[in-house]
């Protein structure tokens, strides 16, 4: 069984493949904008993106995993009617919710630059994210019903290649006018140019009645939200436990401190990437040995997983240490602190490797409350450790927080992984 599930489809090492070179797209974007314009505007377009990013989460109320869930049983069947209800539906209320808060956002654009920014010229900022909202929403759902429909490979470049990539020619483009916020500008853009990409590839999937009809959906929008919901708030913790530090760190100091600690995050991440790659191509594969309920194979197999993604992680971690200046100064970030906030920050990174894939393993298994439960619990963590640290130490006490965060919640998910085993 086991092996007839590793080798059922060739396309997952080549969506490994692929999501490994959108991530390291990313770092073209941030080693342009860092040099180009400077760490300051990389802080600002962090602190940006990551209320971008919480915000999403909460608006799309977790359709985007429901969507997943549905359209592939619907593509499955071969229900095309079915498919059409439910992107119409969810893109419909996606799309009126993201409408609603970017324009609560533009009222408060004053208070919230206040918050974060301090400076009334970085208002630009919140403008920019009221208008982005919509655009990120709206991707996040089309994204996961390309992913439903088995366009695995479209849908890992538009997640994580072409939304870094898109904007850094439209940056070069845009530089000689020498306007503020221009890599957040170009971001935007971006998103806006994906979404219409996406819209282009799920041509056939709507319907202009439904739109026109929406009561109809009514049940449709129920089922999803039954689904989504749960998911919604697991997702909303882990994305605020993963940007709690850079909303903090902006409240308690500065554009230049943030663009450090994310210059740092962002290449201790590199320890990362085999774990994420990884992530991409194994979901089905464990869902399998789950249904078959398999324990000795899926023991088996998350060991070997683990010990592969340790010596790889490790590599890179040896790695990333030892050519630090190199790094750091391609980012115009090489100092004492930055490299401790590194050298921190990768090794939380190793030890996620260690424990490999134990957050995906209770998602997708009958353990979705504890990982719900410990989501919660380490988000809030990572915000009073942050809120303690950062005052006295900097950047250092951001990582540090991470650090702490990472070890209890990879230790905490591992428990219950050892549960997962005997309980099949």
């Amino acid at each position: 069984m086991l092996i007839r599930i590793l080798n059922k489809n060739k396309k997952s090492l080549i969506a490994t493949l692929l999501k490994g070179g959108g991530i390291l797209t990313s770092y073209a974007f941030a080693f342009v904008v860092s040099k180009k314009l400077g760490v300051d505007a990389f802080g600002r377009f962090s602190i940006w993106l990551s209320m971008l990013t919480i915000l999403t989460g909460i608006i799309t109320l977790g359709l985007d995993k429901a969507i997943l869930k549905a359209v592939a049983e619907s593509f499955i069947q071969k229900d095309d009617h079915r498919i059409r209800k439910l992107m119409t539906t969810s893109t419909a209320f996606v799309l009126i919710s993201a409408t609603l808060v970017a324009a609560v956002i533009g009222l408060f654009s004053p208070f919230i630059t206040r918050i974060f920014y301090g400076d009334s010229t970085d208002a630009i900022y919140i403008e920019i994210l009221a208008v982005s909202i919509p655009a990120l929403a709206l991707l996040t759902v089309f994204g996961q019903a390309i992913r439903g429909l088995d366009l695995t490979n479209t849908y890992v470049l538009l997640d994580h290649g072409f939304r870094y990539l898109l904007p850094i020619p439209i940056i070069t483009l845009l530089f000689s006018f020498n306007g503020y916020a221009l890599e957040t500008q170009a971001f935007s853009v971006g998103l806006i140019l994906l979404v219409f990409y996406a819209l282009f590839l799920l041509r056939g999937h709507f319907s202009i009645r439904g739109f026109l009809n929406l009561a109809s959906h009514k049940v449709t929008m129920k089922q999803l939200l039954h689904i989504g919901l749960p998911l919604m708030v697991a997702n909303v913790a882990i994305l605020f436990k993963g940007w709690s530090d850079t909303l903090i760190l902006a409240y308690l100091t500065d554009d230049v401190t943030v663009g450090y600690f994310n210059v740092s995050m962002k290449l201790a991440k590199l320890v990362s990437l085999p774990l994420v790659a990884n992530n991409a191509a194994i979901a089905v594969t464990i869902s399998g040995l789950l249904l078959a309920k398999e324990k000795s194979n899926l023991k088996d197999y998350y060991f070997k997983t683990v010990k592969r993604l340790s010596v790889f992680s490790a590599m890179l971690f040896i790695g990333v240490l030892v050519f630090h200046n190199q790094l750091l100064s391609q980012f115009n970030s090489n100092s004492d602190e930055n490299f401790i906030a590194l050298s921190i920050l990768a090794a939380s990174f190793l030890i996620g490797s260690i424990f490999g894939p134990v957050g995906l393993m209770l998602h997708i298994s009958h353990f979705q409350k504890h990982y719900l439960r410990i989501s919660v619990v380490m988000a809030l963590a990572s915000v009073a450790l942050n809120f303690i640290l950062i005052p006295f130490i900097g950047l250092i006490g951001a990582a540090l927080s991470a650090l702490v965060v990472q070890v209890i919640w990879n230790g905490w998910s591992f428990y219950y992984t050892r549960k997962l085993f005997t309980e099949l």
